[in-house]
């Protein structure tokens, strides 16, 4: 029974190491089988004794996968910008219009121009201290600067932060369909989900997020919430923003450096006492079949600096995740860094051609 238990446990990991994979271990040929439908062609296989080959060899057709559709886009000229979605996330410090001890600092010009630059079809914005204030006055400046719509409005928060969606409205582009803050009180920063029509068989559902840092728990109920409205209108969901915790496997800063509380909240002891990453929100997000985009992006490039620290904490607390059938649609993603506030800007893009409407069900 040990030894099932055992085949059962290398199939399940061979999933989670490879979104969008499915695995099983057949005892009648001591083999094991890992499958990527595909709806559009032929489905992959894998087929090996060994669960180690299997994995070795997911992993290099991945690559390859990755490198011909770079390719492509490269040297197609149909291909271009205008056929992915870019969505962007930036924690803006204080609103962009203070410095955290609430001295004001108009620190928006920079940072609408860093956005700008990107040119995002749906942008999720943290920290929007001051944005609510003056009869909205910096929200509608933010309409105007960006050339952007507010996806529904400015979700109720506990906090004097906040976050907010925001989507670019364009002849053919993406169009707004539903607006959920039902339980945005549920996050401490608030809780928005936009639903998106792109023109694909399902619509796309985004979430953005500023979990709580002072602690992983409520953090990790918070993520799982998110997460749950990610999947619910069809299973295509992004959640997005600052999470605030440590990711699944980058590198963590010497905890030595850190102030109590980060390390409190960060960090946890491990079974020999000795102070190890708590990276326990990023494996529950594992487990409900999320995807780090990043972290995934730099596996099949090989690229390691995708997952470079996005803030001053040296973690890459900005991150994205995705539900299994936008995995095979990640073509890309940035970080980018700018002055005008202590987290770096963050893009990914999604290729609605290949996106896989076989969700794995829905939450809520």
């Amino acid at each position: 029974m040990r030894h099932r238990s055992a085949q059962s446990q290398w199939a399940l990991l061979i999933e989670a190491s490879h979104p969008g994979w499915r695995c099983e271990y057949r005892p009648e040929t001591g083999t094991y089988h890992a499958l990527l439908d595909l709806p559009v062609r032929s489905p992959a296989t894998v087929t090996d004794t060994d669960p180690r080959r299997v994995h070795a060899q997911i992993s290099q057709l991945t690559h390859l996968s990755h490198r011909l559709r770079t390719l492509l886009n490269h040297t197609d000229p149909q291909r271009t910008r205008s056929r992915y979605m870019r969505l962007t996330s930036q924690n803006l410090l204080h609103g962009a219009t203070q410095t955290p001890e609430g001295v004001p600092q108009d620190r928006w010009p920079a940072v609408a121009e860093a956005i700008r630059a990107e040119n995002p079809d749906i942008l999720c914005l943290q920290e929007l201290h001051g944005w609510t204030s003056h009869n909205y006055q910096q929200l509608f400046r933010a309409e105007r600067d960006l050339g952007m719509r507010v996806a529904g409005w400015v979700p109720p928060a506990r906090s004097r932060g906040g976050t907010l969606l925001m989507y670019r409205h364009r002849p053919g582009g993406i169009r707004m369909r539903q607006w959920e803050s039902a339980n945005s009180t549920e996050l401490y920063n608030g809780l928005g989900v936009a639903v998106f029509d792109f023109g694909g068989d399902a619509p796309l559902t985004v979430a953005g997020v500023h979990l709580q840092v002072a602690s992983i728990e409520a953090a990790t109920q918070e993520a799982l919430l998110a997460v749950s409205r990610a999947y619910r209108y069809g299973g295509l969901g992004v959640v997005m923003g600052d999470f605030n915790h440590q990711t699944l496997d980058d590198p963590a800063p010497d905890h030595t450096t850190r102030s109590p509380l980060s390390v409190a909240a960060r960090w946890r002891f491990g079974p020999d006492g000795s102070i190890v990453p708590d990276r326990s929100l990023a494996r529950k997000l594992v487990l409900a079949r999320m995807t780090d985009a990043a972290a995934h992006l730099a596996q099949v490039t090989g690229d390691a600096s995708l997952t470079a620290p996005t803030a001053g904490g040296g973690i890459r607390t900005d991150q994205a995740w995705v539900t299994p059938p936008l995995v095979p649609a990640l073509a890309a993603y940035r970080r980018i860094p700018h002055d005008a506030s202590d987290h770096h800007l963050i893009s990914v893009d999604l290729d609605p051609n290949q996106i896989t409407v076989r969700a794995d069900g829905r939450a809520g």
